[in-house]
C-alpha cells in the first residue's frame, strides 16, 4: 500500500479532533492517576504521564486510520467524504488492440485505510500493481479515482507484451466503478475502457 492524494480537505479537520482528544484523554489520565495516589499515597512514575498525549494520538489516530473513518457516523456528520472503495471488484475491458470488439474479464482488488491504498488488476494475460493515486471527493454525485500502475505480464502469455507503466481513471457512480485506462507499452501502446461491480 502507499498513500494516495486527495481534493477532500476533511484531513485538517480530522487530525485537529484526534489532537483534542488527545489532550483531553491525557488530562483524563493525570486526573486519574493524581486521584490514585491521593487514595493510596502512590506516587506513579513519570513515564506515565510524560509520553501520554503523543501516546494517546497515536493510537486515536491508528484506530480512525483503520477502521473509524468507513463508520456511517462520521460520513453523517459529514467528517468524512472519502470513499470506502476496498473490496474486490470484478468486470471486464474493452481494449484499442482489437477494436473494443470484445470483453476481458477483468479483477480489481482494492485495499484502502483513510491514508494509504493498494489497488491491485488482474486479467487472464497480467498483473498490475498501483503506485500513485489520487481521489476526488468533493463531487456530489460521483467520486473518482486516478491511478498510475505497473503492469507485468503473465509468464504463459504473448512474447510480445512487456512490462509497462500506465494510468487509469474510475468513476464511482450506483456501485459501478468504469472510466478509460491507457498504457505506455513500448511496442503497442494501447487505451480501453474498464467496467467494474463489487463483488466482496
Amino acid at each position: 500500500m502507499h498513500s494516495y492524494a486527495t481534493d477532500s480537505e476533511e484531513k485538517k479537520l480530522i487530525l485537529f479532533i484526534l489532537a483534542l482528544i488527545s489532550m483531553g484523554a491525557a488530562w483524563l489520565l493525570y486526573e486519574f492517576m493524581t486521584w490514585v495516589g491521593s487514595q493510596t499515597n502512590l506516587t506513579p512514575p513519570w513515564w506515565i504521564e510524560m509520553p501520554s498525549v503523543l501516546t494517546f494520538y497515536g493510537a486515536f489516530y491508528a484506530i480512525f486510520d483503520k477502521w473509524i473513518w468507513r463508520k456511517n457516523i462520521v460520513r453523517k456528520l459529514g467528517l468524512v467524504r472519502i470513499p470506502d472503495l476496498s473490496g474486490k471488484w470484478k468486470g471486464y475491458l474493452k481494449t484499442s488492440h482489437d477494436g473494443f470488439k470484445k470483453e476481458y474479464e477483468a479483477t480489481l482488488e482494492i485495499f484502502q485505510s483513510w491514508t494509504q491504498i493498494g489497488i491491485s488488476q488482474q486479467t487472464q494475460t497480467s498483473r498490475g500493481q498501483s503506485f500513485v493515486a489520487t481521489i476526488f471527493a468533493k463531487e456530489p454525485d460521483a467520486k473518482r479515482l486516478f491511478f498510475m500502475y505497473q503492469n507485468r505480464p503473465k509468464a504463459d502469455t504473448d512474447p510480445n507484451m512487456h512490462q509497462h507503466i500506465g494510468s487509469a481513471q474510475l468513476v464511482l457512480s450506483d456501485g459501478i466503478l468504469s472510466g478509460d485506462y491507457y498504457n505506455c507499452e513500448r511496442d503497442r501502446p494501447t487505451y480501453g475502457t474498464l467496467h467494474f461491480q463489487k463483488a466482496t
